[in-house]
């Protein structure tokens, strides 16, 4: 089947991109291109910034209620879930999401969110709150009576970069909270997974949105560049690495953007001497190999205290073996493709063991960008009776005795822990290569 998208959506029209650019899209898991993506240049991405100041500056989304602009994001929940088919054979095709998770992970909670932001957060939620008021003295001694308000105002235009690991799903959470505040908004996903993002502009048509309140584009370095550098932009919400998260910073400074960022992704789990090993188990296998790894929330290593330690590797193993790694369209497969071969080929360099040569693969791993589980295990951190401190890579909290699994751990003397690592690939966490893009959001410093 093949999925092809020759439009931008920008203004309320699918507009051609200047000089009708494409990029394939490629099925991770067979190699194969299914379709292909407009390319926006500059000029097209300062368009969709454009009619996205002009609905937030004077259009009539600036004067909606919170109410109205609840029945904007029902209708868009109702469209979504006319289309809920459509999306989720986009994101197994594009993305290499396994089918039995493709719904109930990335388009499912888009619909819960959109209803509850309806329902629930608009109808509750107080854009206005009034301060206590102050009587008394002023500085020159004579009485004062005073007053004053809270006003929670839209930020203005938002430029919504996306990667490629949850597209919907991730869009989502960045798009009905910006529309509920009352913001338009530029949309770009990751040159890797566009197509499923590109379709929700016919979910706002549907929907019945105002002409330039949402704007999606497809593309690459340039437009990124462009969402991250047009002063009509007043905020820029980034999801993925560290190294492209200090760019949009960098390219935010001058006109002092406001930034959401959301980077990286080191999550250790720390597991104690009284846990449950088969729990444990159970626990590192789905957590690491779901979407093959790919993810800032899913697990890269557990820290293990070493009385269980040897009972934990070997059920981690039993159930990494039991993973099925193959076509992520088959509803029996639990585990699919990395989303490019640079990917693999990272991860292949980080095993334990060599990899048999290609032609010498399984007929999942050759097929595609399949790669097989598999568990390694370090040295103790430290002696039994030693009494140390362990950092997360991703924190700088300091706790003193059983922390989170994001915080600094101080190992008690009761045992010491060992590195379990289940070899996965965090998208999040170093930025690939691909084609023109220096990212998988399609993402280059400007310049």
């Amino acid at each position: 089947m093949t999925f092809t998208r020759d439009h931008l959506f920008i203004g309320g029209r699918w507009v051609e991109p200047e000089g009708g650019a494409a990029m394939p899209v490629i099925n991770p898991a067979t190699e194969e291109i299914i379709g292909s993506a407009p390319i926006a240049s500059a000029k097209d991405t300062a368009s969709a910034v454009a009619a996205a100041r002009q609905a937030f500056d004077e259009g009539p989304w600036g004067r909606t209620t919170p109410k109205q602009r609840g029945e904007y994001i029902r209708r868009l929940a109702e469209a979504l879930e006319r289309r809920r088919a459509e999306i989720t054979g986009l994101i197994v095709g594009e993305a290499g999401m396994v089918a039995q998770y493709a719904d109930p992970i990335n388009v499912a909670p888009p619909i819960e969110w959109c209803f509850d932001m309806a329902d629930r957060l608009l109808p509750t939620f107080s854009f206005r709150d009034p301060v206590n008021p102050y009587i008394g003295p002023t500085v020159s001694g004579l009485p004062a009576l005073a007053q004053g308000v809270i006003l929670r105002e839209p930020v203005g235009v938002a430029s919504l970069i996306t990667p490629f690991n949850g597209p919907t799903f991730v869009s989502f959470m960045k798009l009905v909270p910006a529309l509920a505040a009352g913001c338009t908004v530029v949309l770009k996903p990751s040159p890797y997974t566009p197509l499923e993002v590109l379709a929700i502009g016919d979910l706002v048509q549907e929907a019945g949105f105002p002409a330039g309140v949402v704007n999606i584009i497809s593309g690459e370095t340039d437009a990124s560049i462009e969402m991250t550098t047009n002063p009509g932009v007043d905020i820029i919400s980034f999801t993925g690495s560290d190294a492209v998260g200090r760019m949009v910073m960098a390219q935010a400074a001058p006109d002092l953007k406001r930034v959401v960022l959301e980077l990286g992704g080191k999550n250790a789990l720390i597991v104690f001497a009284d846990a449950d090993p088969d729990r444990v188990a159970l626990e590192v296998a789905s957590n690491t190999t779901f979407f093959a790894g790919q993810g800032c929330m899913l697990l890269t290593r557990t820290l293990v205290q070493q009385p269980i330690h040897d009972e934990v590797v070997a059920k981690v193993i039993a159930r990494l073996d039991q993973v099925t790694v193959g076509d992520p369209s088959d509803p029996a497969v639990s585990m699919g493709p990395l989303i490019r071969d640079s990917a693999r080929t990272r991860i292949e360099g980080t095993r334990s063991v060599p990899r048999r040569p290609t032609g010498q693969r399984s007929p999942t791993e050759a097929a595609g960008r399949a790669i097989s589980p598999e568990a390694t295990s370090s040295t103790p951190l430290c002696s039994p009776a030693s009494t140390t401190r362990w950092r997360s890579p991703s924190t700088r909290s300091s706790v003193p005795s059983r922390p989170s699994c994001h915080s600094t751990m101080k190992m008690m003397p009761s045992g010491s822990p060992t590195i379990v690592r289940t070899v996965s690939m965090d998208p999040c966490s170093q930025p690939m290569s691909g084609g023109r893009s220096a990212s998988p959001n399609g993402y280059a410093p400007a310049g």
